[in-house]
């Protein structure tokens, strides 16, 4: 077994998981404060770089651990998890997406730094005027299509890991809880 099917022994996809779904949704909300938030959009931009790389990094490991794990389920051909390793797949390839753009985005930012000033070639052309729309609008765009599709991963499987367990608990009690 490798590292991506087990920590000890625990498998590694519901561990993993954990972290796209906080860092993919935060790397969304720094992306929209990034290219909105001017006077401090340098700082924003390293937090972004961060948290999509680990975020989008964690969701690739993920996708795949998941691979690992779904083809030693006894159930793992059923619909619910189909559905959850669909979804998975999309987010695996939009998280890649979010690193890749994030890093172009931020190199875009700091290319003044990178050598790639408006006296280079490069910086004349990254600085025209539709390249900062279309830079903006991807890193926005990119982020949010892979946390929507995080998101619809992570519910369809909590649905197929949890469902039957759920719907076999006793009914809550009424009055809505336990000690009222």
């Amino acid at each position: 077994m490798g590292i991506l099917e087990s920590f000890g022994e625990l498998p590694t996809h519901p561990l993993l998981v954990h972290f796209p779904i906080v860092l993919i949704p935060v790397a969304l909300i720094l992306a929209v404060l990034t290219v909105f938030w001017r006077r401090y959009q340098r700082g924003l931009s390293i937090a972004l770089l961060i948290t999509a790389v680990i975020g989008g990094g964690a969701g690739f490991l993920a996708s795949e651990s998941g691979e690992k794990l779904q083809h030693r389920l006894p159930n793992g051909h059923e619909e619910l998890i189909r559905s959850h390793a669909s979804y998975g797949d999309t987010a695996k390839v939009l998280c890649v997406l979010t690193v890749l753009l994030a890093i172009i985005y931020v190199a875009w930012i700091w290319r003044d730094k990178l050598r790639m000033g408006p006296g280079t070639a490069v910086g004349r052309f990254l600085s025209r005027g539709w390249v900062t729309v279309v830079l903006s609008v991807a890193i926005i765009g990119i982020s949010a299509a892979s946390t929507t599709w995080v998101i619809l991963a992570g519910h369809s499987g909590a649905t197929a890991a949890w469902q039957k367990t759920w719907n076999a608990l006793p009914p809550a009690p009424p009055g809505g809880g336990e000690g009222g």
